[in-house]
């Protein structure tokens, strides 16, 4: 049984991209929490890493795109016909 590694390959880059865009809105609620109660200089780190998320889910969607662009679209195969034969 083989393995298809593109389906595997896709999967796990789209849940990472899910993880880390969940993990970004907990940070981001959190952060904002943070501020209202103590206020933004103890925060100010929260927002940070929230900022660093998103710059590297923007960077990883990039690559994406670009290794899309890249990749040659592959051109689908013409059907052939089997030669007909002649009935006598």
């Amino acid at each position: 049984m083989q393995k298809n590694t593109n389906f595997f390959k896709v999967f796990f880059q789209g849940s990472l991209d899910n993880v880390l865009l969940a993990v970004l809105i907990g940070f981001f609620i959190i952060a904002i929490h943070q501020t209202l109660v103590y206020g933004f200089m103890y925060s100010y780190w929260l927002y940070m890493v929230v900022l660093l998320i998103l710059l590297l889910l923007r960077f990883r969607r990039a690559q994406r795109q670009k290794k899309e662009q890249e990749a040659p679209l592959s051109q689908p195969k013409k059907a052939t016909r089997a030669p007909k034969k002649n009935k006598k």
